[in-house]
């Protein structure tokens, strides 16, 4: 899948692969094909039952995946088939979040027209390297926007009234 190989997806699918079978650290065929872009192989998978909504911590989901790369036409594909446009995943956030981190407007553009939450802020895990700790931290496209110094993201998102809102202590 990673490769591209879409002959050999065809001939796994063909003898009985599971289009949902996930792996830790590896994720899903799906999340592969979207974090690639590839369309023929993620129509496949789509046709072999695999499911545009499953997501693995640390992996995100398809829709994040493809988000994080701008795959603007992947996103599209996703949003068609019922992906939740502020689908959470503790440690990958949600799509928008990760077309903020990184600096895609095209695809934040797209996440937004479809519903996504400007201001959701969700929980999020940070590793410190200098403590060697992790801590809870909460996440929003404005604030990861700003934190890393994405400036004509966070110029489009406080222009439409996006806001960090972590909950009340």
């Amino acid at each position: 899948m990673r490769r591209g190989r879409g002959d050999v997806v065809t001939v796994l699918l063909a003898n009985g692969a599971d289009a949902n079978l996930a792996v830790s650290g590896d994720g899903s065929p799906l999340i592969a094909a979207a974090r690639r872009g590839d369309m023929d192989i993620f129509d496949q998978l789509i046709t072999a039952g695999a499911d545009p909504e499953l997501g693995i911590g640390g992996d995100g989901n398809p829709l994040i995946a493809a988000a994080q790369r701008g795959e603007t036409a992947m996103v599209t594909a996703l949003l068609d088939r019922g992906a939740a446009v502020d689908g959470y995943i503790y440690g990958d956030e949600t799509p928008l979040i990760n077309a903020a981190q990184s600096g895609h407007l095209d695809v934040a553009e797209l996440l937004v027209a479809a519903g996504a939450d400007l201001s959701l802020t969700v929980r999020a895990s940070q590793y410190d390297s200098e403590t060697a700790q992790g801590e809870e931290v909460y996440r929003s496209p404005l604030s990861e926007a700003r934190r890393l110094n994405r400036g004509d993201m966070v110029r489009w998102l406080e222009a439409r009234g996006a806001q960090h809102r972590p909950p009340a202590d």
